[in-house]
């Protein structure tokens, strides 16, 4: 699973603002979503406090992190 999160800022977590969909592609995968954002929403983004969070069944919380930027 994947989702985007914020606002926080590196070492901070927030809830989910969006589910990612995985989809098989060949060797791998890629995540997709779509989301109409409120303003405050982009300048969370802009301003560096959206990330994203990948899952997997070993670490629940989180596999792999990492901030968003414009």
């Amino acid at each position: 699973m994947a989702h985007l999160h914020g606002p926080a800022g590196t070492e901070g977590t927030a809830g989910v603002l969006q589910g990612l969909s995985r989809r098989e592609l060949g060797n791998g995968s890629a995540f997709s979503g779509t989301l109409t954002l409120t303003d405050s929403q982009l300048s969370n983004i802009v301003d560096g406090l959206t990330y994203i969070n990948i899952h997997t069944t070993t670490n629940p919380k989180g596999e792999v992190r990492g901030q968003l930027s414009p």
